[in-house]
């Protein structure tokens, strides 16, 4: 089966190649928000081009940052930020944020969202501009022994991820549990599948991931809708201490007064640092 996104000969550059409206998104809403919690595109990407990205990614394993003393290892990028990120994730992450704001569009949360920003629901790339200044995405990347607790996303959440490593290849055991799913939601997908995930609405966790000899982990990049207003107003970036990001639509006067408000927290979140400055390829 065809990929709809794929890599060049080069492997510099991603270019659509089956258009998301042969998809039938009606059924993939209903599977999401009425039926399962969650839908799987086959074949996203190819399997190949998923195992490059995986490669690419353990190449550059240092810049990888462990979220807690139990969590895994995560590679942020923040469309509004002023760092420097390959052009391939740029080109995937607008390729997938575009099908998933197709996909949204059904959603109560996607629909107010689109009323308050007074964008037509189904003009998908307008809203993705607006989402990008408060939206983020991860590589995730669970080591031997590393989890992720049971929790329920808070409302309005709504992700997908790209699956770069494979049950029994990379990684042993462990793997997503969802909720009123029997078994490890881990065997059912392979490389280079897209996961869309109702996560504000189904209970889940990742079990700790169990690798053997050269077995790596678990990867996958994992993008996710952030509700608007869920985080704070201005981001602090490494390397441009004086330099605050806004998330929000704010007019000047908005701007000046929340950044006053904001002066005294300086801190950088670690999600934040210029890890991708270190990075090679």
């Amino acid at each position: 089966m065809k990929p709809f996104v794929e890599l060049n000969s080069s492997k510099n550059s991603f270019s659509l190649k089956k258009d998301f409206y042969q998809l039938d998104i009606k059924h993939i809403q209903n599977e999401i928000f009425d039926n399962k919690g969650y839908f799987i595109i086959n074949n996203f990407i190819s399997k190949d081009d998923a195992i490059f990205i995986r490669n690419l990614l353990l190449k550059n394993h240092h810049c990888f940052k462990k979220s807690s003393d139990e969590g895994n290892h995560r590679l942020f990028m923040y469309p509004n930020s002023p760092y420097s990120y390959p052009l391939i994730f740029k080109q995937l992450y607008n390729h997938v944020s575009i099908l998933k704001n197709m996909v949204s569009s059904s959603h109560e949360y996607y629909i107010d969202y689109c009323s308050s920003i007074g964008a037509d629901i189904h003009d998908v790339y307008t809203v993705l501009e607006y989402q990008k200044m408060h939206n983020w995405s991860a590589f995730y990347w669970y080591k031997n022994n590393e989890g992720h607790y049971r929790h329920l996303d808070e409302p309005g959440e709504f992700t997908c991820f790209i699956i770069l490593s494979k049950l029994g290849e990379d990684y042993s055991g462990g793997g997503l549990y969802v909720d009123g799913i029997e078994g490890n939601v881990d065997e059912i997908y392979e490389y280079g599948d897209l996961v869309f995930f109702d996560q504000a609405s189904h209970w889940h966790e990742v079990k700790n991931i169990i690798t053997e000899q050269n077995q790596k982990g678990r990867l996958a990049w994992y993008i996710p809708t952030m509700p608007y207003g869920r985080n704070q107003i201005f981001y602090r970036f490494e390397d441009y201490p004086f330099r605050k990001f806004c998330s929000e639509r704010l007019n000047t006067r908005q701007k000046i007064i929340s950044y006053i408000k904001e002066l005294p927290h300086n801190d950088i979140h670690y999600s934040r640092q210029n890890y991708f400055k270190q990075f090679n390829g």
